[in-house]
């Protein structure tokens, strides 16, 4: 690992923070709350010392929500508005929380096709609710507003009089959809949004956003590289995979709201043994995957699928030696692309000697993959190694993380 990467991992993930932004009605009684990213607890905007990306905003603010808080921690009794880029319509298996009280608002940079309305449609049949963000006159999003139970309407981007027949247009195609002001500043934008026949109302004129804080720590990385070169070894026995696991709580608490969250018990899993045992090696595996790829700073989802795959595509071309090859595998991907050190691998990964037979397989799949890049015929596989035989593992590879991924919500601690 690079010099200093630890303590800084150690620095960045001792507090999750996100601010909250209340939403009332005409009355003046909050109706619930919209979440947004904060980088750190003293910031008063999303880009404060910050360079700002909505996906990995996005992420944050997920990870927040299913790690650090309970959703009712931050929405009170009432609903929670999260935004949503379009990387998490097309992928809604990237959305880590239950659907219960939970408002995704479709930004409004969002182009609406037919993968993002597929997403939506899932959405929707999962039983999220859906808003459109920043609705302006003629928005490309119109034709689609039938889906939301929100639309959100920014007073300070519409022009005063095109704003009641914008609001009526959205009554005529939405009529089940209950329209937010948004940026309600003063109280002369608060009688132009009741003059307008808003239902609800958001801005600094009801609440300016407020800090909600949470002390957190990341599992350590030496221990989750450990652990998943353990999980690759069948002789590796409950017990002892309960004892590492329980020598990190951040782990520990992983483990256990995955468990309780996911493997549809009807009572709290409260021992880690019988945890590890529900959850399973293969999923366990998968988690600690997610959880490396994050601490070193890699934010596409697509990172974790492609580890995982890697592992399990040179087991298959190492039928002979699967474990061996799978721990090469992962060394090279921590050196790759975790960054960590040759020393520090071999430091904590328990390799006995080295496998000429794992050497190959993986220099074969790196090939491939590097030809794949290139979009170039892979023509110097070593010797034994067809280019079909390589893909092949490598797809079947794919196809198993891929189906592993789906049975974990991916936790990113710190996108």
């Amino acid at each position: 690992m690079a010099p200093g990467m630890l303590g800084a991992l150690r620095e960045v993930a001792t507090t999750t923070c996100v601010a909250r932004q209340r939403i009332e009605d005409g009355a003046g009684l909050a109706i619930g709350f919209e979440v947004l990213f904060r980088p750190h607890a003293d910031a008063q905007s999303a880009s404060e010392g910050w360079n700002f990306d909505d996906d990995i905003a996005t992420a944050r603010v997920m990870t927040a929500l299913a790690g650090q808080f309970e959703v009712r921690d931050v929405s009170g009794d009432g609903l929670l508005f999260v935004n949503v880029p379009r990387s998490f319509l097309v992928r809604p298996d990237l959305i880590p929380i239950d659907a219960d009280c939970v408002v995704l608002e479709v930004l409004e940079h969002v182009v609406i096709d037919a993968e993002v309305l597929a997403g939506i449609d899932r959405l929707l049949d999962e039983g999220f609710v859906v808003a459109f963000d920043d609705l302006v006159p003629d928005d490309p999003r119109m034709p689609f507003i039938d889906r939301c139970g929100f639309v959100k309407i920014d007073l300070q981007q519409v022009p005063e009089d095109q704003l009641v027949p914008l609001v009526e247009q959205v009554r005529s195609m939405a009529p089940g959809a209950l329209l937010v002001a948004e940026r309600v500043e003063t109280p002369e934008h608060m009688e132009l949004a009741r003059a307008a026949g808003f239902d609800l109302f958001q801005g600094y004129l009801v609440n300016r956003p407020t800090m909600v804080v949470c002390q957190d720590v990341r599992p350590q990385v030496p221990l989750a590289v450990t652990l998943v070169a353990r999980l690759f070894n069948p002789v590796t026995n409950l017990p002892d995979l309960a004892d590492m696991v329980l020598s990190d709580a951040a782990l520990t608490r992983t483990v256990m709201r995955q468990v309780n969250s996911a493997t549809g018990a009807r009572h709290e899993v409260t021992d880690i043994v019988q945890a590890l045992n529900l959850l399973g090696r293969s999923r366990l595996r998968a988690l600690l995957m997610l959880e490396l790829m994050q601490a070193s700073g890699h934010h596409d989802p697509e990172v974790p699928l492609l580890a995982l795959a890697r592992t399990r595509a040179v087991e298959s071309l190492a039928p002979d030696a699967p474990l061996d090859a799978a721990i090469e595998a992962l060394a090279r991907l921590c050196t790759t692309v975790l960054g960590m050190s040759e020393e520090d691998v071999a430091e904590w990964l328990p390799r006995i000697e080295e496998s000429p037979v794992a050497t190959i397989a993986c220099d074969a799949l790196d090939q491939y993959l590097d030809a794949v890049d290139r979009e170039s015929s892979p023509v110097a596989l070593p010797s034994g190694f067809t280019p079909l035989q390589v893909s092949m593992a490598w797809l079947h590879g794919l196809r198993d993380a891929r189906d592993l991924l789906d049975t974990v919500p991916q936790p990113r601690h710190e996108l």
